[in-house]
């Protein structure tokens, strides 16, 4: 039993300086500005890693992949990957992929503000091309993913943000003021929400249904309900 425990140690130990080194060269191809080199190694990382089930660390070199093709295809392609992989993703990868799409997505629109603000809105469904959304749609998509995003809040507050710092936008203040990939959401959504167009794109008066309302309920409660 000892020498077993002894041999997964080893095999453990071993492991983790293969993976140090294989990070190291992706720091170096980086360094080096040496984008499809990055994605190549990032690639061995992440199918050795999600094999090993090393789902972490397969998570992070899967989004950092991405990150690196969309310095190449755009940002818009790589939100339109990022989503497609958390389809596919297992389960408890999936929180922390959510909060990064809805950082993208959020970082997408900061970028082309002033191309939606004049971008009218049609009244007529707009397609799944975010580049062509208006200014409620690409709004509304952010709230929206920001929202599922926050739900996940207990996995959230388990990653550290220092784990994806590289595919984030860097806090003014220091990832001391937000350690987890929680509170850099809760960070994100605090400017996004707090935005005038965010503000002035709801009605004052706007009527929100609540779960426990009488709209779900018998007939005769919903026609005596006064909202």
């Amino acid at each position: 039993m000892k020498a077993l425990i002894a041999w997964m140690m080893m095999v453990a130990v071993a492991l983790g300086a293969a993976d140090e080194a294989a990070w190291k060269k992706v720091e170096e191809a980086r360094g080096k500005d040496q984008p499809k080199t990055v994605i190549k190694l990032l690639e061995g990382i992440e199918k050795a890693a999600f094999d090993q089930g090393d789902l972490d660390q397969g998570t992070r070199a899967l989004v950092q992949r991405i990150a690196v093709e969309g310095r190449i295809d755009g940002l818009p392609a790589a939100i339109k990957k990022l989503e497609v992989a958390i389809d596919e993703a297992p389960e408890s990868t999936r929180p922390v992929m959510r909060a990064i799409s809805a950082s993208w997505l959020n970082a997408y629109y900061q970028q082309n503000r002033w191309r939606f603000m004049q971008r009218s809105s049609t009244g007529e469904a707009v397609g799944e091309d975010l580049e062509t959304w208006d200014l409620a749609r690409i709004l509304s998509e952010i709230d929206a993913r920001l929202q599922r995003s926050l739900g996940d809040a207990e996995a959230l507050k388990k990653t550290p943000v220092e784990n994806f710092g590289q595919l984030l936008t860097k806090g003014r203040l220091g990832d001391e003021y937000r350690p987890t990939m929680f509170d850099f959401l809760a960070n994100e959504a605090l400017g996004f929400y707090g935005s005038e167009e965010v503000a002035v794109s709801r009605p004052v008066d706007a009527f929100e249904v609540t779960a426990d309302s009488p709209v779900f309920s018998a007939v005769e409660e919903f026609l005596a309900w006064d909202p």
